[in-house]
């Protein structure tokens, strides 16, 4: 009876232990996914023996191991690519010239079409009565070098009715005030095919082409007559001659994380590790186990004038590993940036990004 009593203890005791860890066992798993764990610094098993609603940290950030890995699959997937040219610097700066001179050319011929057909010999207009040269309009609002055929409206500038006056001078001169050497350019009149622009009512003139140093700012036009007598100013805008340049390493203020067991954030480089004139910077992290971290490139404020033009951004990173760029559309509004780069690497990976950042100005002045 004594023995039987003692096996019925015993197993009361047994079955209550069981119970016990059958419970306390699970409550402590549970215990352990309801702890965040923080995501940097672990390895590859460590990572995959989480269950899927395992709480993480990443970056201060919480999130489940499901989002996270929904995470980088979604970066993947919107992987932002280069946009613009792949040019050498010397081929990029002299695309941008071309267009430039395009452009005005363009404009040039466009009037030069429109003037064939009003101006001829003997067609001009019966001026109005003027007791001295005076401009009543010009054909355009904002004047840059190398323009041609721009048509001064007004009277009294010194010919007979009706027809131009003789000689590529004509009976005085054209100049445009502002901050030019000297304080005025001379402004040569055009030339159609044998004779020039010169009525009493009209005057068609040239913007001389290398006008550089110069900046944005307002200017005056006027008539002088070679009897001394001089026309009002018309007030016009002067837009500079401008260049283009790639922003260098050195321009920025970089913060480079050094999250990573490798961290560089260098002058732009090709694959195989040569300088590479088409790119401001190249920056790569590697780790063997999960990194995350933040890079950021500050620029000043640009002066004199220039502003950004064009920005790319190329993501050769290891698969699975990713970073996020900023949103950046520069504009001739955009004068400075403050850029960071989020990026997250998983186990024995790496991040490689290639930036690049143009800046367009006026030609003879610094940005700095």
């Amino acid at each position: 009876m004594l023995a039987v009593g003692r096996s019925f203890r015993r197993g009361i005791l047994f079955g209550a232990a069981f119970f016990g860890v059958s419970i306390v066992a699970p409550l402590a798993a549970q215990s352990q996914r309801a702890a965040p764990i923080k995501l940097e610094g672990l390895s590859r098993q460590e990572f995959e023996k989480l269950p899927p609603d395992q709480p993480l940290t990443l970056q201060g950030r919480r999130l489940t191991k499901s989002d996270f890995l929904a995470e980088i699959q979604q970066k993947q997937s919107r992987a932002f690519r280069r946009r613009g040219e792949t040019l050498n610097l010397a081929s990029r700066v002299n695309q941008f010239q071309e267009k430039e001179k395009a452009r005005i050319q363009a404009g040039n011929a466009s009037r030069l079409q429109a003037h064939q057909s009003m101006h001829k010999i003997g067609s001009g207009a019966v001026a109005v009565h003027c007791l001295g040269p005076k401009i009543e309009g010009f054909e355009v609002d904002v004047i840059e070098p190398g323009m041609h055929y721009l048509t001064i409206k007004g009277c009294g500038f010194g010919c007979a009715k009706g027809t131009p006056c003789s000689g590529p001078e004509g009976p005085g001169e054209v100049r445009l005030h502002g901050n030019f050497p000297g304080g005025s350019v001379h402004l040569p009149m055009s030339p159609y095919q044998w004779w020039y622009v010169w009525y009493n009512d009209t005057i068609d003139v040239n913007m001389p082409p290398g006008l550089n140093s110069l900046v944005d700012h307002t200017v005056q036009l006027q008539v002088i007559r070679k009897d001394g007598k001089q026309s009002n100013f018309w007030p016009l805008k002067f837009k500079a001659a401008m260049q283009t340049r790639l922003l260098k390493l050195s321009d920025f203020q970089v913060s480079c994380s050094n999250a990573a067991t490798s961290n560089t954030c260098g002058p732009g480089k090709t694959a195989d590790g040569e300088p590479d004139p088409t790119k401001t910077a190249t920056v790569y992290h590697e780790d063997t186990v999960l990194s995350a971290g933040k890079d950021t490139f500050s620029l000043p404020l640009l002066k004199n004038g220039w502003h950004f033009q064009n920005y790319t951004f190329e993501d050769s990173s290891a698969p699975l590993s990713s970073v996020t760029p900023p949103e950046f559309t520069p504009s001739a509004n955009t004068l400075s940036a403050n850029l960071n780069y989020f990026w997250t690497i998983l186990f024995n990976g790496n991040i490689r990004y290639d930036v690049a950042f143009w800046i367009v100005g006026p030609e003879g002045f610094d940005y700095k």
